[in-house]
């Protein structure tokens, strides 16, 4: 099990979000200093900020790895609810992460807020394998076979490359654990020997 531990932690998920306490819900009040924006620091402009988010979401969607690894820049960052997550571009995570579920995004809008920085509203989809992808007989018992629906607004930073530097989105941590949850769950299930 010391190789499921290393995995975990490959995949950001050794640190994955806390468990769900009402009393870690209270507003934080930002320090003016982190409201600088990465993209500030750039003086290059996208030509298409909000195309370049739906080029991405579409990207995710077709669970084409390259051109998912191709929308972000070599120094992303991702923050669910003001936490920082742990998530990798590596094409082997991008890759796993294929394997366990599909992704789906209804989006409400997408919206130029300023040089190189995007608003979007969307509800993301998410379903688990039935177990197919893993070589396991198909299933539709937990957690095989789960949809998960979480309804997000995101802040997003590009550089001039429209390549995406900061995903800074805010929705639901009960569902955010719940998926957390499922996908370790279907990591050990990938994991164990066939029976």
């Amino acid at each position: 099990m010391k190789h499921f531990g290393l995995f975990l932690a490959m995949l950001g998920l050794a640190s994955a979000a806390k468990q769900f306490n009402p009393k870690n819900r209270a507003v934080k009040q930002s320090n003016p200093k982190n409201r600088r924006l990465r993209s500030d620091k750039n003086s290059q402009t996208c030509g298409n900020p909000e195309q370049a988010v739906m080029n991405m979401l579409a990207c995710v969607e077709a669970g084409n790895t390259a051109c998912v690894k191709a929308s972000y820049a070599s120094n992303f960052v991702m923050h669910h609810n003001e936490q920082e997550v742990h998530f990798h571009t590596n094409p082997a995570f991008l890759t796993l992460s294929n394997t366990f579920m599909d992704y789906g995004f209804d989006v409400d809008h997408v919206v130029e807020i300023g040089n190189n920085r995007v608003s979007t509203r969307f509800v993301e989809t998410v379903k688990t394998t039935d177990g197919t992808t893993i070589n396991r007989y198909p299933s539709s018992d937990y957690p095989f076979s789960q949809t998960f629906q979480q309804y997000k607004h995101a802040l997003v930073e590009l550089n001039g490359k429209c390549e995406i530097v900061l995903w800074n989105e805010y929705g639901d941590d009960v569902g955010q654990d719940m998926l957390n949850r499922a996908t370790v769950d279907l990591m050990g299930y990938w994991l164990a020997p066939i029976d």
